[in-house]
Order: C-alpha cells, then structure tokens, then sequence
C-alpha cells in the first residue's frame, strides 16, 4: 500500500523547471503591485489602490506554490538518491 501512496505524491509535484518560473512569474507579479503602490501615478484617483489588492494576493499564491513545489521536489529528490540502486 505504501507504493500507490509514493506515485500519487510523484504526480502532484511540478518538474523543477517550472517550478522555478511560478517563482520567477509571481516575483514579477508583485514587484508590478509594490511599484504601481509606490508610484501611483496622479491622474489616477487615490480610490482605485485597492485594485492591486487582486494583484498581490495572486502574486503571493503563485509565489508560494512556486516555492513549495521546488521544496518538495528537493525533497523527493533526496529520498530518492538513497532508495536508488544500481543493478548490472
């Protein structure tokens, strides 16, 4: 029963990869929502800074499934260079 339990883990994980450009893509995300906070420009009414609240709350989800997916990849990683044998 531990088997199927292992695949399904297996499964759920993104490759590395991409894993690295969710990081990469939700830094961009919020580095847009701080510099848009930051230099709102004056034409447009201070009312509408709440709209970058969709922003960052995005930025911050992609961010840290990002994140996650490269820990549990490093992890899986590493149990699987103990378990793996060499057969001739």
């Amino acid at each position: 029963m531990g088997k199927p339990a292992e695949n399904e883990t297996l499964e759920k994980t993104l490759p590395p990869h991409k894993a690295r450009i969710l990081v990469i893509v939700g830094a961009v995300f919020l580095l847009h929502a701080v510099l848009l906070l930051f230099l709102w420009p004056h034409r447009w009414p201070k009312s509408y800074k709440w709209l970058l609240l969709p922003d960052s709350v995005g930025a911050y989800f992609v961010l840290a499934l990002g994140v996650q997916q490269l820990r549990e990849n490093k992890i899986s990683g590493e149990a699987h260079e103990g378990t793996d044998k060499v057969t001739m």
